[in-house]
């Protein structure tokens, strides 16, 4: 299912960060990733993005909200609205979390909670 554990949440990770450049202009293609990196370098990136997305969330008004960026998911530049970006960050980011518990249990491991409210929350 997916295309394993590691390159899932790596992809999940490079999305957010793909996004924050959308929302500041970027038009850079979505990348691959390749590099290997330990888990100390992956959580500190991780939580570096996760702390940048949230400052763009929060400054975040009407007007802003609805502003167009370009995404260039694959060499084909579509205009979408922030708000948008964020609703298909999140959603698609769902669907990556579902393949990762689904091969936690296939693999005999009891998956973590993975709906959004209850990380909100903890």
């Amino acid at each position: 299912m997916g295309v394993g554990s590691h390159k899932t949440i790596a992809h999940l990770r490079d999305a957010e960060r793909w996004w924050l450049g959308n929302w500041s202009g970027s038009e850079e293609v979505f990348p691959k990733h390749s590099a290997e990196e330990s888990v100390e370098q992956f959580l500190d990136s991780w939580h570096e993005i996760g702390d940048q997305r949230n400052s763009v969330v929060e400054s975040l008004d009407q007007e802003s909200a609805q502003r167009v960026v370009v995404a260039n998911p694959a060499r084909i530049k579509i205009p979408v609205r922030v708000i948008e970006s964020m609703i298909q960050l999140c959603c698609h980011g769902t669907h990556h979390r579902a393949q990762l518990v689904n091969m936690l249990r296939q693999s005999g491991v009891k998956a973590p909670e993975i709906d959004y409210i209850v990380w909100q929350r903890l």
